[in-house]
């Protein structure tokens, strides 16, 4: 019996560059070259991320660490062409210590400090869903149904 959830964060970022024929690519922007420095600052974001535990009771010990992970890439339309456009979207767990403004944050930093360093970077960065994380402050619901099992001699999932 769980007393709360992570919350989640869905979301997307597009990175925009400039079509054109795959002979002539230093006309245009090759948008899933620029995804790449995208998707490496997630991932290093993702060990930082990992390293951060609830103290509430879990499942697992893995099941305490804050999540993030790379979930779709969508990019490209034919071989011959560099795409003008390339969209990642990622998961990111919250835990119940953690502020969902904060995690936002975090995201739009690194897009932040990757334009600077890139003036040919241009993305979008939606939220596609977004769940406060939740502990259930008044327990007596949960004391019930534990003492329930316990004296019913029902094995608890795992």
């Amino acid at each position: 019996i769980f007393i709360g959830h992570k919350g989640v964060l869905w979301g997307e970022i597009t990175v925009h560059g400039k079509s054109v024929h795959a002979s002539m690519p230093w006309n245009g922007i090759n948008a899933i070259e620029k995804a790449t420095d995208v998707l490496n600052s997630l991932l290093s974001l993702k060990t930082k991320i990992e390293k951060i535990t609830t103290s509430f009771n879990t499942l697992s010990e893995k099941s305490k660490r804050a999540t993030l992970s790379i979930t779709v890439i969508e990019g490209g339309i034919k071989t011959n062409v560099i795409p003008d456009k390339v969209s990642i979207q990622f998961d990111r767990r919250i835990l119940p210590e953690e502020n969902p403004e904060k995690v936002i944050q975090e995201i739009n930093t690194i897009l932040e400090e990757l334009a600077k360093k890139d003036p040919e970077m241009k993305f979008d960065f939606k939220d596609l869903l977004r769940v406060e994380p939740s502990i259930a402050v008044d327990r007596r619901l949960t004391d019930v149904l534990k003492e329930t099992i316990r004296v019913s001699s029902i094995s608890p999932l795992r």
